[in-house]
């Protein structure tokens, strides 16, 4: 926990582990990979497993720890999975970061299959509340933490043939407003990045 001692931010018993959906990814490697140089334990989660043991392994290499575990955010019983994983891997979780996305395919909304349009919601949004439903009440048990939802540039303004990922990142956003109100008082912070194209 970081305290506030003699004109300076000290760090006092300051132990994470953080849970990072998409840690296969691009963005989700790059947070996982800097967690770990804070020193923070990290459970690598993506839905292949070999792009989630490599960001893991690269971890371990550089001394860092980390795990790697194969989770579909979109399926409920994947996210229980992981909440109860890294518990007993770890021991208990302080902070999670969903950073799952797909892109899906262009269209404007008479040509986006509505396979399209679900599947990029059940990932893009509905995985989010997943992963939050299943791992934040491991965070309270720890005495609080963070989550942080990765959005996008495109969540705050439209983009051609893209009504499914800009929508779902919009909604993401206030999804996570209402999780700060919700979770604030149990000492968990909510927050959303929107990086711009990667």
């Amino acid at each position: 926990r970081a305290i506030l001692g003699e004109g300076r931010l000290q760090r006092r018993d300051l132990v994470r582990l953080a849970v990072i959906a998409g840690g296969g990814g691009e963005i989700g490697g790059a947070i996982a990979r800097r967690y770990c140089a804070e020193g923070a334990s990290v459970l690598v989660c993506d839905i292949s497993q070999e792009k989630a043991d490599l960001v893991a392994g690269e971890i371990v290499a550089a001394g860092g720890k980390a795990v790697g575990l194969k989770v579909d955010v979109s399926s409920e019983e994947d996210c229980s999975a992981a909440g109860r994983f890294a518990v007993q891997t770890f021991g208990k979780i302080t902070d999670l970061v969903n950073a799952s996305a797909t892109l899906s395919p262009d269209g404007n909304v008479e040509n986006l299959s509505v396979a399209a349009w679900r599947n990029a919601l059940d990932v893009n949004f509905t995985g989010v509340f997943l992963m939050c439903k299943y791992v934040l009440g491991h965070i309270r048990a720890a005495g609080g933490g963070s989550v942080v939802n990765i959005a996008s540039s495109h969540g705050h303004f439209g983009l051609p043939g893209r009504s499914a990922y800009c929508s779902t990142k919009a909604a993401l956003m206030h999804f996570t407003r209402v999780l700060a109100i919700d979770y604030g008082p149990h000492n968990i912070r909510a927050n959303t990045i929107s990086p711009g194209p990667i």
